[in-house]
Formats: structure tokens, sequence, C-alpha cells
């Protein structure tokens, strides 16, 4: 179950997306969302289908209550509930790969949304995309495609739907 606060957050999660993908964020507009739950429960994952001039696009961060050796970060985020948030590209969080990787295998659902104002649950919401696997991926190292493609025979990994399109977002290999 992801957790999401009643919370003021800066910078944005758009300004942050601009950030990872080289743009501005008036350029930008999010057309769909969706979590996974670290296994953990340190690390928050979350995709993006994010409209650009140049087309849509797949992004996804995780969000860290400390910083992580070795892997530049997107950048820091203010969270008025949970303090500051270490914001990383998940493609190249171990944390994220290893989700990813498991998600792959049928291992990990998408999470269900909880929202939380303070410590209580105060519904729940819809992800404005769904996640599938693709016929049986290969083992492999993962690989999160920020291009999405509309997939064609004999593709596997990840599928994102949004209310908009399909496309294919994370392989092996």
């Amino acid at each position: 179950m992801a957790i999401l606060h009643r919370a003021t957050i800066r910078p944005s999660k758009l300004e942050c997306l601009a950030l990872l993908l080289g743009t501005d964020p008036a350029a930008l507009e999010i057309r769909g969302a969706y979590r996974f739950d670290d296994p953990a429960g340190e690390v928050g994952l979350e995709g993006f289908v994010v409209a650009t001039p140049a087309g849509d696009r797949h992004a996804v961060l995780t969000y860290r209550g400390a910083p992580l050796a070795d892997v530049v970060e997107v950048t820091t985020m203010e969270h008025s509930v949970l303090g500051p948030r270490w914001i990383y590209d998940a493609g190249l969080d171990p944390v994220g790969r290893n989700v990813f990787a498991a998600a792959l295998a049928g291992d990990l659902a998408q999470a269900a949304e909880e929202i939380h104002d303070g410590d209580t649950v105060v519904g729940t919401r819809e992800p404005s995309a769904r996640v599938a696997v693709l016929g049986t991926p290969a083992p492999g190292p993962v690989r999160v495609l920020r291009e999405l493609r509309a997939p064609v025979e004999g593709d596997t990994g990840l599928v994102v739907s949004w209310d908009r399109g399909r496309g294919l977002a994370v392989t092996t290999g």
C-alpha cells in the first residue's frame, strides 16, 4: 500500500520531472502516474507518463529519506510531513531496479494508493496509470525506458497504460 500524505512539497513533482528530463516544467504535463512499494518500506517509487514537446515520455523517481552513495541525485525535496527527501532516477537507484525486477518476475504488483492526513487514513485513490507484465521477460539487468512506444509482438517487459495510450516502459537486457 503506497501511503500518500496530504503535504506540501518543494520542489513540485513536475519540477523534479523537469530536472530529470532536462526541460522547462512549463512544457510538461503529467498524463498518468503509478507506484510500487519498496518491500523494505524505505524508498518511495513513482512512475510517470509525461507529455513533452517531443511526445510522451516515461520517467520514474525514487524518494529517499537519506542520500544514496555513488548515485547522482535529481534534486532534494522538502516534504512537509516526511521532511527532506532525496530524489533519484529510479533506473539508477538500486532499490528502483530491484523493485522493477520483482515486478517483471511477477513477484510484486503495482501498489494501491492510500491517502493519509497525519496518522489518519482519509481515503484511497485510483492510480492514473496502470502497469502490467507483458510476456515472460528474460533475466537480466532492468532498463527503464524514457521513450514510450506501442508494444509489438515479441516484446516483453512492463507496459504502462494511461487514459490516452499504452507503451512499453521497462525491459530487461
